[in-house]
This record gives C-alpha cells, sequence and structure tokens, in this order.
C-alpha cells in the first residue's frame, strides 16, 4: 500500500470511529447538493425526524446562493429570505435567482447584518412567526444577532 492509499485508509477507519456504529448517527445522512460540508443530507435527516411545518427559510450568509444551507430547500418548493452583504455575492444571487425572485419563493435582501437591524430586515421581506429553518453565516457576531432575532421562531 502506498502511503496514499494508507492516508485514505486512515481517513476511512477515523469517520468509523466517530460516526460509531449507531444508525441513527446524523453522519450517516449527510450528502452535498448545494451545501459546503454534507448539511443537505444532514438537514434533510433531522426533518424527517422532527417533521416540517411551513417550509419557510431565513438565512443570512448566503454568499452566491450556489453552495450555501437552504438552496437545497428551495429547490425542494420551499420558500424563504437571503441576505447577503457582499455586492458581488449579491449581484450573482440576482442573476442566477431571477426566476425564484420574480416568482415570491425567494426573497432577496443586499444588506450586512448586525443584531440592532436584523428584525427589521425579516420584517421588511414579509417573513413572521414561525419558520422551520434559520441559517447563521456571517462570520462575525453570529451570537448576538441570533439572540436578538424576535420577529421570527425557528
Amino acid at each position: 500500500m502506498n502511503k496514499q492509499d494508507s492516508v485514505i485508509e486512515q481517513i476511512k477507519q477515523d469517520r468509523k470511529i466517530r460516526a460509531g456504529d449507531d444508525p441513527r448517527r446524523l453522519e450517516h445522512f449527510g450528502f452535498k447538493v448545494h451545501s459546503q460540508s454534507d448539511e443537505d443530507g444532514i438537514i434533510e435527516e433531522i426533518f424527517n425526524r422532527i417533521g416540517i411545518k411551513s417550509q419557510v427559510f431565513v438565512e443570512f450568509g448566503a454568499e452566491t446562493g450556489r453552495e450555501n444551507n437552504s438552496h437545497y430547500l428551495l429547490e425542494k418548493g420551499w420558500t424563504g429570505l437571503w441576505i447577503e452583504s457582499l455586492p458581488d455575492y449579491a449581484q450573482a444571487i440576482r442573476a442566477n435567482y431571477q426566476d425564484a425572485i420574480g416568482e415570491g419563493r425567494l426573497k432577496f435582501i443586499e444588506a450586512a447584518v448586525n443584531a440592532e437591524n436584523i428584525n427589521d430586515l425579516i420584517q421588511s421581506a414579509g417573513i413572521t412567526g414561525e419558520i422551520d429553518f434559520l441559517s447563521v453565516d456571517i462570520d462575525s457576531n453570529d451570537y448576538y444577532v441570533y439572540e436578538a432575532i424576535s420577529v421570527i421562531q425557528p
């Protein structure tokens, strides 16, 4: 066995040890459609277990939309809101998701998110009350922004 094969085998063994033999562990359900690291499958399995009520998502830090935690949900018929502050990413979202935006399945806001404005941003998209999925990936003050949210109940 060459060194590369040995490293690959060690990685496989490490994954088995981490995942264990319990078939209910979420690692066993992971797969990637549009997420960065198997979150699509894990999110789907979580909803298989707990159920779905509103089919509404909110994601801030959506980047270009191509690789985030709610794109797969959008493809499955959910509706929701993406918020992104970077102009290049915002332009990509507007260009690549104009059909979903035009049909009202996806609302998009270009804005920097903080604890002071998050509720106004969400409300301005017409989303309030119970939602099924919230993804926070703004790379700063995530906790404080999450704690400030009062207009939705994820």
